[in-house]
C-alpha cells in the first residue's frame, strides 16, 4: 500500500518537474524575469548542482528511519508493544520473550538517563553555550539518536527474544525497511530536484 501511494506521488511529480522544465523555456522566451533551465546557464546549473540539490539532511534522515524501522518491524519488537500495550491477540509471550522485553525496558531507560545526564546536569555536555537545549547539539542531533536506540534496543529483543537467530538475520533485519520502502527515496529524490529546479527558475520566491 505504502509503495502504490509512493509511486503515485512519484508519478505526479515527475510530470509537474516537466511541466516546470517546458514553463521555463516558453515564459522566459515571452519576456518574464525567470531563468531558463534548459538555456547553456541553466544547463551548467543542472550539472554543476545535480548531487548537492538532494544531498541534505531529510535525506539522512529518511535512510535512518527505514534501517530503524526495518530492524523494529523484522525484530518482531512492533508486535510485542501491540500486545503488551493495546493487548492485541496471540500467543502467550514465551520465557525468551518476556526476557526480551525486561532488556528492552532496561536499555530505554538507560537511554532516558544518559540523556538527562547530558543535558540537565550542570555545565551539560549536549546543551549550547550559552545552556540552552533548542538549539543545542542535543536538539540536533537528538532524531539520529533516536534512530540509533531503536535499532539496538530492536536487536536486543530479536537476538534474546531468538527471532533474530543469526549475525546474517541481524544484519538483513537493518537494510530490510530500506528495501522495502526504497521508492519512499526515489520519491525525495525527485522532490528535492524539483524544489531544487523551482528555486532556480523563479530566483525571487
Amino acid at each position: 500500500m505504502m509503495n502504490k501511494v509512493a509511486n503515485i506521488i512519484l508519478l505526479i511529480e515527475m510530470l509537474l518537474h516537466i511541466l516546470l522544465v517546458i514553463s521555463s523555456l516558453f515564459f522566459s522566451s515571452a519576456g518574464y524575469p525567470i531563468n531558463n533551465i534548459l538555456s547553456p546557464e541553466g544547463l551548467r546549473w543542472s550539472f554543476l548542482n545535480a548531487v548537492s540539490n538532494v544531498l541534505r539532511e531529510p535525506l539522512v534522515y529518511l535512510i535512518g528511519f527505514f534501517f530503524s524501522w526495518g530492524v523494529f518491524r523484522r525484530s518482531g519488537l512492533d508486535k510485542a508493544l501491540l500486545r503488551l500495550f493495546l493487548g492485541m491477540k496471540g500467543a502467550p509471550f514465551s520465557f525468551r520473550q518476556r526476557r526480551a522485553l525486561w532488556f528492552v525496558l532496561l536499555l530505554f531507560l538507560l537511554f532516558v538517563v544518559m540523556l538527562l545526564v547530558l543535558v540537565l546536569l550542570p555545565h551539560g555536555i549536549l546543551v549550547s553555550v550559552t545552556g540552552n537545549v533548542f538549539p543545542s547539539p542535543f536538539s540536533t542531533g537528538l532524531i539520529p539518536t533516536c534512530m540509533l536506540a531503536l535499532v539496538l534496543i530492536s536487536i536486543t529483543y530479536g537476538v534474546i527474544g531468538n527471532t533474530l537467530r543469526t549475525f546474517h538475520e541481524v544484519v538483513q533485519s537493518v537494510y530490510s525497511g530500506l528495501g522495502e520502502y526504497a521508492g519512499w527515496i526515489l520519491v525525495y529524490l525527485v522532490g528535492a530536484q524539483f524544489y531544487a529546479c523551482l528555486m532556480y527558475i523563479f530566483p525571487n520566491l
